[in-house]
């Protein structure tokens, strides 16, 4: 039987019989491509496999050379290693090869190796290729997966190393139990667990001996459990150091099975000691703050910018609108009236351009109306904490405190005028009956003779004029009438204008100048229109007459308005004599008066006027001649 590639079948050319059907067999069916050429390059012999990477079959490839089958490239490269055998008789191996074709690229690797005849001459070369092209790949994705893991090892001991207060750690579980062993420690050992590296690595219960004592069997159980069904373990725990000290840790590792049947654990351990202590003190400053808040009386929602409940307390107040829970996560304008949302919305505004606002609002709970005070202030990025109160009580005590005060003023105008008309009974008494009694006399003693009716008509208007006068006491008692007080909105500006106009004739009488300075744009106050410019007009006059003794040239009164500390100030100026020191602080004490004919009634009920609204007065001297005297009132919405 001839061998395939022999010496004899070379020498017979193409005409040579075919090899015997099993080595021809064997040829068709190896795993490698096979082939055979002669000196001329010309294929003798190819089996399908190494066919099949020329891309031709192989009945195309017999007698023809490998550069008319192969391309040009492969070509130049084989022909070099084919020559080298067929010139020095000496095999070529592992030769190997990558196509250049992007649509079927593969590489190959080969050995080449002389056919001899009878007389040793070499006649062929026998080839024989394998295609490595998935074990090359293989082989490069395996490179790249253990330079992959160098580079993670590397990364992560490199991050571990440089953690605070924190241990990467691997370690091993041998197959069949017996405990676990430390093969990795990062830096952070000494930190975390006040061993060395060296003692873990090399003594592995060191660790399982500082795990206190009471949690030691859990934590161990749970660790076994872990490595058992390959799940993730993540616990905290406290550990004793070598110096006594108790710490708290926490501890996170996955697991892994090797192919030896040891399982891998890698984690990391943290000393949590100080976040453990932290997040101790913010629950006893939770406790404390609920505590606290839970003595208020008052109601306080955490809100955001756009309106939204966030949260609220207490939650079993009692003067909710709604139910407590039932505010979470609606904005106000789904819970509050229409009005009163819009105001808390302003308000909001206001914050968020002032830094706080205040609100007072009603609100009907049930069939009672309630009244509140709101404070509303910035509570971190796009939050707004709002405190309420409810004043109703208060309010009502107010309201009871305001009409007490009024109640005290009538009274003690009514004392006060009691002692007036006494003392104005007294004193017109005589002279009315007088007047009285003398022109009806003269009528009577001219009754028999005629009058001129001039003089007729002038005795009458004697005799009336007198009954008239009988009448001021009673008048007066009106004024003492008992009336409350007509708040309304008003701009203080207007009052003054009002004044002026009703000092316009004595002004003029006492040649006295007047100028008003007065700010624009005053905000509102709320006040009784006539009691305003009474007192206005009182304080004017006042300062009018303190000017009597100046030269008219130097007569000057001014009136300014202003805006002083969220509340509207009025100024009435004299230069006038002055107020003297000793007066000032009793000065708007009832019949207290610098005028030898006062009476100390006038500044007195200016007073109470401007206490009644919620104000101030007072008076001081000026840097030069005479003297200003000063009230202020609150404008609408400023707290009382």
């Amino acid at each position: 039987m001839r061998t395939i590639g022999s010496a004899s079948s070379l020498a017979a050319g193409a005409e040579t019989a075919p090899p015997a059907i099993d080595l021809q067999s064997a040829y068709a069916s190896a795993p490698v491509g096979l082939g055979c050429v002669d000196r001329d390059l010309r294929y003798v012999y190819i089996n399908d496999r190494l066919a099949e990477y020329h891309g031709r079959p192989a009945a195309e490839h017999i007698g023809r050379t490998l550069r008319e089958m192969m391309a040009p490239e492969a070509a130049d490269q084989l022909e070099q290693v084919y020559r080298r055998v067929l010139a020095t008789g000496e095999p070529v191996l592992d030769f190997e090869m990558s196509s250049t074709d992007p649509a079927a690229k593969h590489t190959c690797i080969g050995s080449y190796t002389p056919v001899r005849d009878d007389r040793g001459a070499v006649v062929g070369v026998n080839a024989v290729v394998q295609d490595i092209t998935h074990r090359r790949m293989y082989l490069a994705a395996l490179e790249e997966v253990n330079r992959s893991l160098v580079e993670r090892d590397e990364f992560l001991h490199g991050v571990g190393d440089k953690l605070p207060q924190a241990m990467l750690y691997r370690a091993t579980n041998p197959p069949g139990g017996g405990g676990f062993r430390f093969v990795y420690v990062s830096k952070g050992v000494e930190e975390v667990t006040g061993l060395t590296a060296e003692r873990l690595l090399t003594d592995p219960t060191a660790f399982v001996e500082m795990i206190v004592v009471d949690d030691r069997p859990t934590i161990l159980d749970a660790m076994a459990e872990s490595v058992r069904t390959l799940a993730n373990f993540d616990r905290v725990f406290r550990v004793r150091w070598p110096d006594g000290s108790v710490r708290w840790c926490h501890l996170r590792s996955a697991h892994r099975r090797l192919n030896d049947g040891s399982v891998l654990c890698e984690g990391i351990m943290l000393d949590t000691t100080e976040l453990k202590k932290a997040q101790e003190d913010l629950t006893d400053s939770q406790a404390q703050n609920q505590a606290m808040l839970a003595a208020l009386p008052d109601l306080v929602f955490l809100m955001s910018t756009d309106g939204t409940y966030l949260d609220v307390h207490p939650r079993e107040h009692r003067h909710f609108l709604i139910s407590p829970d039932d505010f979470l996560g609606r904005k106000v304008t789904e819970v509050m009236p229409p009005d009163l949302a819009r105001q808390i919305m302003l308000c909001f505004e206001q914050v968020s351009t002032e830094g706080s606002a205040r609100l007072e609002y009603d609100v009907a709970i049930g069939k009672e109306s309630r009244h509140f005070e709101a404070r509303m202030v910035p509570s971190g990025p796009s939050r707004i904490l709002v405190v309420a109160r409810d004043v109703t009580e208060s309010k009502r005590a107010q309201d009871e405190a305001a009409k007490s005060r009024l109640e005290l003023a009538r009274i003690s105008r009514l004392t006060m005028l009691g002692e007036i008309t006494a003392s104005l009974a007294h004193e017109l008494n005589q002279p009315l009956t007088a007047i009285l009694s003398n022109a009806r006399a003269a009528r009577f003693l001219l009754g028999n003779h005629p009058l001129d009716g001039e003089l007729a008509e002038i005795l009458q208007e004697i005799a009336e004029a007198s009954l008239r006068a009988g009448d001021v006491i009673r008048r007066v008692r009106n004024w003492v009438a008992r009336d409350q007080l007509v708040p309304q909105q008003l701009d203080l500006n207007d009052v003054v204008t009002d004044v002026e106009r009703l000092l316009h004739s004595e002004l003029i009488i006492r040649q006295v100048s007047l100028s008003l300075s007065m700010q624009p744009g005053l905000p509102p106050v709320s006040a009784d229109r006539i009691q305003l410019q009474q007192v206005i007009l009182n304080l004017s006059l006042n300062g009018i007459e303190a000017m009597h003794d100046r030269p008219v040239t130097e007569r000057h009164l001014s009136i300014a308005t202003s805006l002083v500390e969220g509340n509207v100030q009025v100024a009435v100026r004299d230069v006038g004599t002055g107020i003297g020191q000793e007066n000032l602080d009793r000065l708007f004490a009832p019949f207290f008066s610098t005028k030898p004919s006062g009476l100390g009634i006038g500044l007195s009920i200016c007073s109470s006027i401007v206490s009644a609204h919620g104000g101030r007065i007072w008076a001081e001297n000026n840097a030069g001649p005479g003297a200003t005297l000063f009230f202020t009132l609150p404008v609408i919405g400023a707290p009382a």
